[in-house]
C-alpha cells in the first residue's frame, strides 16, 4: 500500500500537482439558462454582484479558498467540515436576502443549489481533481433549488444541532458512480438549532465546563485538559443549585472556536469555565477563568497548581478547590444580580439561586430578602414546584431558628406551600425532602417525616437533601449511628454545598445522640467555621464540649447563642424540638441547663 501511494505521488508531481484534503463545495445557478432567457442583463448583472460578496467576503470570513468560477456557479474549498457549512450556510442565506430585495418576481429569482464532501483532492493548474470532487457535484446534483447536500463524511464531521441539522435522504443514486452514495439534507432554515437547556431546567443557572487547552504540554499529557473537564462536571453535577452542561457537548462546543455568545446559544450555559494548562517536572498548572456569558465578563479567575495526578485521581483536593470556587462564584454572581435588578427583570434561576444563597446566609436581613425573591418567582410562575418548596423550608427556618414571632402562622404557612409544591410536582425528590421536614420539626409527624425521606431517597438515590433530613430525623428518634452514616452520605453526594455549614451540624448532631462527644464537637466546630450565625450549631458545641468536661468552651458558646438568640431558654428548646420524649433532646435541655442557660 505504502509503495503504490508514493508512486502515486510521484505522478501527481510530476505533473505538478499537489495533494490535499478538506471540504469541497461545489455551487450552481439553478435553471441559469432560464433566467438568462427572460432578462440576461438583469441576471449577469446580480449574479456578479452576488459572486463579488461571495468571493470577498464569505470564503475568506470561513477561511476557504475559492479554485474557480463556472460561469454560473464557483468551487471552493475549506480546511474543516464545520467550516465549509457555515459558509454555505452565509452564502445561502445572503443570496435568498439579496434576491428577495432586488428582484420582485419570484419566479425570476436566482436559487442555488450546493453539494459538499469532504476527503482528500489533488490540486494544480487552477482546479482541483479527485473522486471526492466528483461526489461533491454528484451531490449537488440531488439539490433542490435553495438547498445543501452533504456526504456522509461531512455528517460524521459535524457535531447535531450544533453545526447544523440534517435530514437523512438514505441511499442515493447518483451518476456515473456504480453504489449508492449516503446523502444528508441541511434544514431549510440554515441555522443551528438552539441546544441548550429546556425552560424546566432554568431554575438554576447552566455551567459549561471546556476542555482545557494545552500550553507547553507534551502531546502525551494534553488529554488531561479533557480529565479536568469530566472531574470537574462529575463533582459540579452534584450540586442541586446548578445544571451542568454535558461534558461531550461542551467540548464539542469548545472545538468549533466560538465566540461567548456563541458558545451560550449553543449550550444554553450561563457560565463558562475555561482555561489553559501546563505540566512540567510532573506538576500541572492550571490558568483558569470563569466567564458570565450573558455579559461577557469575568467573575472569578486563579492559578492553581499541584502534582499532574491531582487532575485525575480521585481524592485529590484540587479539582475540589476549584469547583468550591466556581459554586462560591456563581452564588455570589447570582446573589448581587439580584440584588441590583427589579425583580419583575430576573430569570427564574436568579431569582432562585440568590433566595437559596440569601437564606443559608442566616443573617436576619438576608433571610428576609429570600422571602421577596421566593415570593416573586411564585408570583411569576405559579407553577414553579422548586420556589414553593423553599418557600415552606423558609417558613420552618423560622419558626425552628426561634425568630418567629407566631410560630404556629409560619407553621400553617410552611405547610401550605410544601402541600403546593408535593401538588405540582409529587414526584420531586427535593419537595418531599421539604415536606418531610416540615412535618417533623413543625408538626412532630416523625412517621410522615421518615415515608417522605425514604421515598425521596427511593425516587432519586443522589438527593443529598433527603439523607440529611433523614439523618436529622434520625438523631431526633435516638437512632445515632443511623444518623452519622446518613449525614456522612449527603456530605458524599454534596460534598461543595453551599449549606455545608448544615451538614456538618446535622451530623454533629448525630455524633451526639450516638453518643461520640468528639466527634460531636469537631463538627459543631466545623459548622462554625463555616457560619458562626448557625444557633443550632451552636447549641451542639455547648452541649458536647460540657460533656467533655470542658466547661469554659461551653460557657462561652452558650454566651454566643444567647448573644445571637437573647430569648433562647431550655423550655423554649423543648417546645421547638422535633422529638420531646426522645432521650438524646432531654440530655440535651439538661446539659444546656447545667451550662447555664436560662430555664
Amino acid at each position: 500500500m505504502r509503495a503504490a501511494g508514493s508512486g502515486c505521488d510521484l505522478r501527481e508531481a510530476e505533473h505538478g500537482l499537489a495533494r490535499s484534503s478538506g471540504a469541497i463545495l461545489l455551487v450552481d445557478i439553478f435553471e441559469s439558462v432560464r433566467l438568462a432567457g427572460f432578462d440576461e442583463e438583469s441576471f449577469i448583472r446580480r449574479w456578479l454582484a452576488l459572486f463579488g460578496r461571495i468571493r470577498s467576503e464569505i470564503i475568506p470570513t470561513h477561511g476557504g479558498a475559492l479554485i474557480k468560477g463556472t460561469g454560473d456557479g464557483f468551487l471552493a474549498t475549506f480546511g474543516s467540515s464545520p467550516a465549509a457549512v457555515r459558509a454555505a450556510q452565509s452564502i445561502a442565506a445572503m443570496v435568498r436576502a439579496a434576491e428577495e430585495r432586488e428582484q420582485p418576481d419570484a419566479s425570476l429569482r436566482i436559487h442555488l443549489r450546493m453539494g459538499l464532501s469532504s476527503g482528500r483532492y489533488s490540486s494544480g493548474a487552477g482546479d482541483v481533481f479527485g473522486r471526492d470532487v466528483n461526489l461533491a457535484a454528484r451531490l449537488m446534483a440531488l439539490a433542490a433549488p435553495g438547498e445543501i447536500i452533504v456526504s456522509e463524511r461531512i455528517r460524521d464531521e459535524l457535531t447535531e444541532g450544533l453545526d447544523a441539522s440534517l435530514e437523512d435522504l438514505g441511499l442515493c443514486w447518483v451518476r456515473n458512480v456504480a453504489e449508492p452514495v449516503r446523502a444528508f439534507r441541511l434544514r431549510a432554515d440554515g441555522g443551528r438549532p438552539r441546544t441548550g437547556r429546556s425552560p424546566e431546567s432554568e431554575a438554576t443557572p447552566g455551567v459549561a465546563i471546556l476542555p482545557l487547552a494545552p500550553r507547553f504540554a507534551a502531546p502525551e499529557v494534553a488529554i488531561l485538559g479533557e480529565v479536568f473537564a469530566e472531574e470537574c462536571s462529575r463533582l459540579l453535577g452534584r450540586s442541586p443549585y446548578l445544571s451542568v452542561i454535558s461534558r461531550l457537548s461542551a467540548a464539542a462546543a469548545a472545538r468549533r472556536g466560538l465566540t461567548v455568545r456563541e458558545l451560550r446559544q449553543a449550550t444554553g450555559a450561563d457560565f463558562l469555565l475555561s482555561g489553559r494548562f501546563d505540566v512540567r517536572d510532573g506538576r500541572a498548572s492550571l490558568n483558569l477563568e470563569l466567564v458570565d456569558a450573558q455579559d461577557d465578563r469575568m467573575v472569578w479567575s486563579d492559578v492553581v497548581t499541584g502534582p499532574m495526578e491531582a487532575i485525575h485521581e480521585a481524592g485529590q483536593p484540587l479539582i475540589h478547590e476549584v469547583v468550591a470556587a466556581v459554586t462560591r462564584a456563581i452564588a455570589d454572581r447570582e446573589l448581587a444580580r439580584a440584588r441590583r435588578a427589579p425583580l419583575r427583570n430576573l430569570r427564574a434561576y436568579t431569582l432562585l439561586f440568590g433566595a437559596v444563597a440569601s437564606l443559608h446566609r442566616l443573617a436576619r436581613s438576608d433571610f428576609e430578602y429570600a422571602r421577596e425573591l421566593l415570593e416573586a418567582l411564585v408570583e411569576r410562575d405559579p407553577r414553579h414546584s422548586t420556589a414553593y418548596a423553599w418557600l415552606a423550608y423558609w417558613h420552618a427556618m423560622k419558626a425552628h431558628q426561634g425568630w418567629s414571632d407566631d410560630r404556629r402562622r409560619d407553621a400553617a404557612l410552611a405547610a401550605e406551600a410544601s402541600g403546593r409544591a408535593m401538588d405540582l410536582d409529587p414526584d420531586c425528590s427535593l419537595s418531599k425532602s421539604i415536606d418531610g421536614s416540615v412535618n417533623a420539626n413543625l408538626f412532630h409527624r416523625l412517621d410522615v417525616a421518615r415515608a417522605r425521606y425514604d421515598a425521596a431517597i427511593a425516587e432519586a438515590p443522589s438527593e443529598a437533601m433527603a439523607w440529611l433530613m433523614r439523618a436529622a430525623l434520625n438523631a431526633f428518634e435516638d437512632r445515632g449511628e443511623e444518623g452519622v452514616e446518613d449525614a456522612r452520605t449527603a456530605i458524599r453526594l454534596s460534598p461543595l454545598d453551599p449549606r455545608r455549614y448544615l451538614f456538618e451540624t446535622i451530623l454533629a448532631s448525630a455524633h451526639l445522640t450516638a453518643g461520640e462527644d468528639g466527634p460531636a464537637l469537631e463538627a459543631a466546630t466545623e459548622a462554625l467555621r463555616l457560619n458562626r450565625m448557625h444557633g443550632s450549631a451552636l447549641r451542639v458545641k455547648t452541649v458536647a464540649a460540657w460533656r467533655l468536661g470542658r466547661e469554659g468552651e461551653a460557657r462561652a458558646t452558650l454566651g454566643e447563642l444567647m448573644s445571637l438568640e437573647p430569648s433562647f431558654s431550655v423550655g423554649g428548646y423543648m417546645a421547638r424540638a422535633a422529638n420531646p420524649e426522645a432521650r438524646i433532646t432531654r440530655e440535651i435541655a439538661r446539659s444546656l441547663s447545667e451550662a447555664g442557660a436560662p430555664a
